[in-house]
């Protein structure tokens, strides 16, 4: 009977840490695992939408299936968070089933938000195309407009790290002009 108890006490302490583990919530420095995705983070912004759902892992998870290479391994998946009024992006690690996210929402400076320009740089880089886009981050991440033709704002993007670094480029070379803060 002892051994029997002390059998099933170590089954439910395991059974108990393998659930708390897979329902741990993102953004507190754990990743949340939904449909076989790993969310490092739910939300660009604290007051944003919660994208650790199964819809949206569901969609996430199909287009990486069939996207466009972003990166080395990845697929770039874009969605509009009414919530924020910007673009959203996510990048999914094909091997390793990671997502990581942009860490700015992005919209038109002036005139109708949904029409705010980015280009793919050499597959592993989101810039901002034109004169009217405004990179809007929140208090821990900086925005940024690009208003002027002759700039744009590159985002590097690594499959292990995510997006990283953003560069201040010269919009006809892309030339590095300035590293800005993350």
């Amino acid at each position: 009977m002892k051994t029997s108890l002390k059998f099933m006490t170590a089954a439910i302490i395991g059974a108990t840490f393998s659930i708390a583990s897979n329902m741990a919530f993102a953004d507190d420095g754990t990743v949340k695992t939904i449909n076989g995705l790993k969310f490092q983070s739910c939300s660009i912004d604290e007051d944003g939408t919660n994208f650790c759902t199964k819809a949206t892992a569901d969609k996430m998870k199909a287009y990486a299936k069939k996207g466009a290479k972003f990166g080395n391994d990845s697929a770039l998946f874009g969605m509009w968070d009414k919530t924020m009024n910007h673009k959203v992006y996510a990048a999914i690690n094909k091997k390793t089933n990671k997502v990581f996210f942009y860490p700015r929402g992005l919209h038109a400076a002036t005139g109708d938000d949904v029409i705010a320009k980015v280009t793919y740089d050499n597959n592993n880089s989101i810039c901002t195309t034109g004169d009217n886009v405004s990179l809007v981050g929140d208090k821990d991440v900086q925005s940024f407009d690009d208003l002027h033709k002759e700039v744009d704002y590159c985002v590097e993007y690594s499959d292990t790290e995510g997006f990283g670094k953003i560069n201040r480029v010269d919009a006809e070379t892309r030339e590095v002009l300035e590293v800005l803060s993350i």
